[in-house]
């Protein structure tokens, strides 16, 4: 457990000593979604989680590239992003290259719904949720909500958390 956790929890019996964790949560199939590599680096992985875990709900549901579904809404969120400040900060010269606009793009949490969409080709609402602990909730909650509203025939909702550095 991390240092950072108190002596009196970690003796805890009722403490799960668990936690999520990706084996290389930088990797991503950037040429999958016209993404060039330095874009790539520079979004936060979160992000990529969430593009690539969508691409794959949308295939298994029976909708992958190509299939004309109509309007699919999303409705995703993202944790504080750790990344950025880990390991894009220390790279200026990177982000200057890059361009503030990618930048921006790649690593604030409003753009997470977006990025999805228009990666994905969805047509229906595309909003990024943003309720500390229940973002994901309340994004299940809102796509509910769209498709007995029908402002959407399918929805994506969820969302993704990783923190930086990863090895604590």
């Amino acid at each position: 457990l991390s240092a950072e956790v108190p002596e009196e929890l970690k003796n805890d019996p009722r403490l799960v000593r668990a936690r999520g964790y990706i084996e290389n949560p930088y990797d991503m199939d950037a040429a999958l979604f016209d993404i060039g590599p330095m874009e790539a680096k520079l979004i936060d992985p979160q992000q990529r989680i969430l593009l690539e875990t969508a691409y794959e709900a949308l295939n298994h549901a029976g909708h992958g590239p190509g299939s004309a579904y109509g309007k699919t809404a999303v409705y995703v969120g993202t944790e504080d992003n750790s990344y950025y400040k880990t390991d894009i900060t220390i790279f200026p010269a990177a982000e200057k290259r890059a361009g503030r606009f990618a930048v921006m793009t790649g690593n604030e949490k409003d753009f997470v719904a977006l990025r999805l969409a228009h990666k994905l080709n969805l047509k229906g609402p595309a909003v990024s949720v943003n309720c500390a602990c229940s973002t994901s909730l309340v994004a299940v909650h809102m796509a509910c909500q769209s498709l007995r509203n029908r402002e959407c025939e399918m929805a994506l909702a969820g969302g993704a958390t990783v923190h930086f550095p990863t090895h604590d």
